[in-house]
């Protein structure tokens, strides 16, 4: 579930805090990362739990209006097609998310507004009206609202990215990511599937998590060979004018040119490059990164420095 996009992410914002010395061993440095990690799965949960309580909030409402004091016909008579939805009763029921969930006593339910905020935009959708009235009572059906309900309400609700902000600061930089990984995780769910349905891994395999650590670990160690490349690689500027957080892209950058074979160089470039348009400074860290890098990779295969394992992978 958690990519090498958001581990590079994560691992930045890491040396950062270390260079900022807010950090100041690599062990607490090791336990920062895996906190960090461990909150974006908290997320995946606690996103996952939002569908099931707000399907039992659909189900709160439905109760409330058959009991108002001169309830209409459809309050008396309403379609319970969301409520019996079939992928919401296996979420309900999977064994993998109720232990999770249990463990970290999880709620929404403590602030109705954001449920009922959902809701409320939820069932005024055609999408969802069209669901209502339809004959269509296939599991398909049932998966097709929930995907719109993800992709189009909840990935675009202010309210919801306030709340999940309000509840954690290391959530609201990695919402639409954990959305993407319920959606995978939904579009996986087939009718058969019971309560030991298997739900996404925190990492997808142990290469991706020992990349984590080695890519926090090496900048630190390796600190000095780093700065040395960049230093020689500077044309007409100062490196102490080098902002601290370009000089860590770069340094990261570095370490997987030089230390991880199996990476493309492209791969490489194209993300330390993205990184820098979103944390650098604007309109100047992208171009003095992507005009860096490109000369340290000249300068590094002149130098045979870069020994990239796999067909294609030597080629900028």
């Amino acid at each position: 579930m958690i990519n090498r996009r958001i581990i590079r992410t994560k691992v930045l914002q890491s040396l950062f805090s270390y260079n900022s010395q807010a950090i100041d061993t690599i062990d607490e440095l090791d336990k920062d990362l895996k906190f960090t990690f461990s909150r974006i799965y908290d997320l995946y949960f606690f996103l996952l739990l939002f569908l099931i309580e707000l399907n039992e909030y659909a189900t709160e409402r439905m109760e409330k209006a058959k009991n108002k004091f001169l309830p209409s016909e459809e309050d008396l008579s309403p379609s319970t097609k969301f409520i019996k939805n079939k992928i919401i009763v296996q979420l309900k029921e999977n064994k993998h998310l109720q232990t999770y969930l249990n463990q970290r006593n999880f709620t929404w339910k403590k602030d109705n507004d954001i449920l009922k905020d959902i809701y409320d935009i939820f069932i005024e959708t055609d999408e969802y009206k069209n669901y209502i009235i339809s004959d269509d009572n296939s599991y398909a059906a049932d998966k097709n609202i929930l995907l719109f309900l993800i992709q189009t309400i909840m990935y675009n609700s202010p309210s919801l990215y306030s709340a999940l902000e309000e509840e954690s600061i290391y959530w609201i930089d990695n919402v639409d990511t954990v959305l993407l990984a319920i959606v995978i995780t939904l579009e996986r769910y087939s009718i058969g599937d019971d309560m030991g349905k298997k739900l996404l891994k925190k990492f997808k395999n142990k290469d991706d998590e020992d990349f984590a650590y080695k890519l926090l670990h090496l900048p630190v160690l390796k600190n000095d060979v780093y700065t040395e490349i960049i230093k020689n690689n500077v044309i007409n500027w100062d490196f102490e004018r080098i902002s601290r957080i370009d000089k860590i892209i770069l340094t990261m950058a570095i370490c997987e040119l030089i230390d991880f074979p199996e990476i493309p160089i492209k791969v490489s470039l194209n993300e330390y490059i993205e990184l820098s348009k979103v944390y650098g400074i604007p309109k100047k860290s992208p171009n003095f990164v992507n005009g860096l890098l490109d000369k340290i990779v000249g300068d590094l295969n002149a130098k045979k420095i870069i020994a990239k394992k796999g067909r294609g992978l030597k080629e900028k």
